[in-house]
């Protein structure tokens, strides 16, 4: 989340920084752009950070000051098939 005023400086920034190694784009697009299903409330909007920094390829972005505890194994989140595309099991009973 930018501070107030200033998501068009961190989006600017992100691009120039990560713009080769991730998708950089805005909230506004992320939502206009059905990333999150063709509805997303106010509530969960807010929830979204100002830019979304996606990774391309085999790219990683970690925050040092994001220490855990991490109860799963790793983290995702890319527009490859394998990371959208979670295989779901059902059993009926």
């Amino acid at each position: 989340h930018a501070r107030s005023g200033r998501a068009g400086a961190r989006f600017d920034a992100a691009s120039a920084q990560f713009g080769d190694r991730a998708h950089v784009v805005t909230r506004e697009q992320t939502i206009a752009d059905g990333w999150f299903g063709p509805t997303v409330t106010s509530t969960a909007a807010g929830r979204l950070g100002d830019v979304a920094l996606v990774a391309k390829g085999n790219a990683v972005f970690v925050d040092p000051a994001d220490s855990g505890p991490f109860e799963l194994i790793g983290r995702h989140g890319a527009l490859t098939s394998a990371e959208m595309y979670v295989p779901l099991l059902a059993h009926g009973r």
